[in-house]
């Protein structure tokens, strides 16, 4: 998992605290060393929650730490806050190694693992969320995609099923069409 984050450490929460942070967290008492920017900043945040107001930090709730098991990290010792900035640079990295494996980037067919939806991407933000070219719910994040075959004369496969079932003669005319229109 470390060498997956280090891949992408120039994006969003992958930064490592700087010099200055850390210097900072220091003076707290706290030791920075390898730690991704969003999670250093949780555990200032609840270092000064609890020693700077009086404020009882919450503690990671049991589907958390029942996550964590899962994924070799114990968050039974942790803050609800750090918790979940852990959890967010997992969700972050997933987003990442995503688009690497499933090579995702513009003008890319993908498809919605949640809905088996057709799209084609416009372009990924660093935090992997993906904008796509129709403008009908335009952003997916990249875990919840995958990488597919452009639909038949760019209308998504799913049109030419519902198509099918309406009428099949229909559906043979359309698809010849869009064989022509594919040759040129």
């Amino acid at each position: 998992m470390d060498n997956q984050i280090n891949e992408f450490k120039g994006f969003g929460c992958f930064k490592e605290a700087t010099e200055k942070q850390k210097e900072f967290a220091y003076k707290l008492g706290l030791d920075l060393s390898g730690i991704p920017q969003n999670i250093a900043e949780a555990m200032v945040r609840d270092l000064l929650y609890k020693e700077f107001f009086g404020i009882k930090l919450k503690s990671a709730t049991q589907k958390q730490i029942k996550f964590g098991e899962k994924v070799g990290w114990k968050f039974s010792c942790m803050s609800r806050n750090v918790v979940c900035a852990y959890i967010r640079n997992l969700l972050w990295e997933l987003n990442f190694v995503v688009i690497k494996q499933q090579q995702l980037g513009p003008d890319v067919w993908t498809e919605n693992i949640h809905n088996g939806e057709k799209r084609q991407i416009l372009s990924i933000d660093e935090d992997g969320l993906v904008s796509f070219t129709d403008l009908l719910r335009p952003y997916r994040y990249a875990r919840s995609l995958l990488r597919c075959a452009a639909p038949v004369n760019n209308k998504p496969v799913f049109e030419l099923k519902q198509l099918a079932e309406k009428s099949h003669e229909e559906f043979l005319l359309k698809l010849i069409d869009c064989i022509q229109i594919e040759r040129g």
